[in-house]
C-alpha cells in the first residue's frame, strides 16, 4: 500500500471508483475525491485503510499464537 495516508485513500479510493458501473455516478464521485478542497477526506480513507492493514496483521499474529496454543 502507498507510503502516506493521502496516498493510501487515492489507491482505495480508486479500487472503490473502479466498481462504480455507472459511468455518470463514477464521475461524480471521482470528482468530488479529486477536488483538492477534499484532501482531509482522503487523508482519513487512507488513515483507515492503512490502519486495517495493521489490525489484520495484527489478528493474524494473535491467530497463529491461539493455534500453538
Amino acid at each position: 500500500m502507498a507510503g502516506t495516508a493521502a496516498e493510501a485513500g487515492r489507491t482505495f479510493l480508486a479500487g472503490v471508483l473502479a466498481k462504480i458501473s455507472d459511468p455518470e455516478k463514477r464521475a461524480q464521485v471521482e470528482a468530488v475525491l479529486t477536488d483538492p478542497a477534499n484532501t482531509d477526506a482522503l487523508v482519513v480513507v487512507g488513515s483507515g485503510a492503512l490502519a486495517q492493514s495493521d489490525i489484520n496483521k495484527k489478528y493474524n499474529d494473535l491467530d497463529i499464537e491461539s493455534t500453538k496454543l
